[in-house]
């Protein structure tokens, strides 16, 4: 929910909530849309709320929607709980607002085939908020992986691509300790040997890694796979077509999880951030373009961090993480 502004009532709030019409046999659930209510009465809610009209039409699943916005912005994104968005503008209308998607949504290549585009696909559902203070807003998904919700995430916009970027908050940077590791430019094996005289990570810590190659990510053969392995689960970033590519993480049961992201022209580097948390791991890829989330499931899987392809030279860097 969210209070109304100009050119209408200032004092109304608003919200939206999902719904279905015109079912049939053979499409019982009906067509979904997500529809935009009113109070009737300012800050009054007892007086009720009231219909204003349909906020979008645009094939999204109707359930939890949540509407992103950021201030001194036009662009704002519509969620919901199948983890799909939208981004668009929210335009005015004679008596509320409507939710009009950006051109090329939802049928812009790198899509989920569905309603829109997909966030990091950690579970079912997500709720957000914007936070005055720090001018961000902050989002929570429920956990695919453990009994919760996931790490808090900032969500912004990526206005080149037309997608939204999540990464961990940035209170998760301060809680850094001294570092274990933190090295560039090495080979691999150099790397990898540095990584192997680690004393301990212990059970919080946040490990990154930068994949430097002599060309850009769009020239890459398709297949061209690079990672890293913690508590035996690997995390791994595979090209998958021309300015394609694809991140790939253990999923529950044995199923795989992935999410799609799109390369830049000329970028010539692979980043990967992973968080781990006791057994559970938040990894996300070229600085929030998607993410996937693992738990190590093995109890003898070994604590070693390792390094997953062949490239001319990587930075890494490895903190433990707890409140000061």
């Amino acid at each position: 929910g969210w209070l109304d502004s100009a050119p209408h009532d200032p004092k109304r709030w608003l919200f939206v909530g999902g719904t279905a019409i015109n079912g049939s046999k053979e499409n019982p659930s009906g067509i979904p849309i997500i529809e935009l209510w009113g109070s009737r009465a300012g800050g009054d809610w007892t007086k009720g709320f009231e219909y204003l009209g349909v906020f979008s039409a645009d094939g999204l699943t109707m359930c939890d929607p949540e509407l992103i916005t950021w201030p001194g912005t036009r662009v704002a994104a519509l969620y919901v709980c199948s983890t799909e968005y939208l981004l668009g503008n929210v335009v005015a209308t004679a008596t509320a607002w409507e939710f009009k998607p950006l051109p090329g949504f939802p049928a812009k290549s790198g899509g989920t085939g569905g309603g829109g585009k997909s966030m990091a696909p950690v579970g079912k559902s997500a709720k957000g908020f914007w936070d005055e203070e720090r001018s961000r807003y902050l989002i929570w998904h429920v956990s695919a992986v453990r009994a919760g919700f996931s790490l808090a995430r900032e969500v912004t916009v990526d206005t080149d691509l037309e997608i939204l970027l999540e990464n961990p908050a940035r209170e998760y940077a301060a809680m850094r300790q001294a570092g274990r590791c933190n090295a560039t430019g090495l080979s691999i094996a150099v790397a990898q040997q540095l990584l192997d005289k680690l004393q301990g990570t212990g059970e919080q810590f946040d490990v990154n890694v930068c994949f430097h190659f002599k060309k850009p990510l769009k020239q890459l053969d398709a297949g061209t796979t690079v990672g890293i392995t913690i508590l035996g689960e690997a995390i791994k970033l595979t090209i998958s077509g021309p300015g394609q590519a694809l991140l790939l993480a253990p999923g529950e049961g044995g199923k795989k999880q992935s999410m799609e992201l799109q390369l830049k022209d000329n970028e010539t580097d692979i980043v990967l951030r992973s968080i781990v948390d006791n057994t559970v791991i938040e990894a996300f890829a070229m600085h929030g373009r998607a993410g996937v989330s693992a738990r190590a499931t093995n109890s003898s899987a070994s604590s070693r961090i390792v390094l997953v392809g062949e490239v001319p030279s990587v930075d890494i860097s490895v903190f433990p993480l707890a409140w000061s």
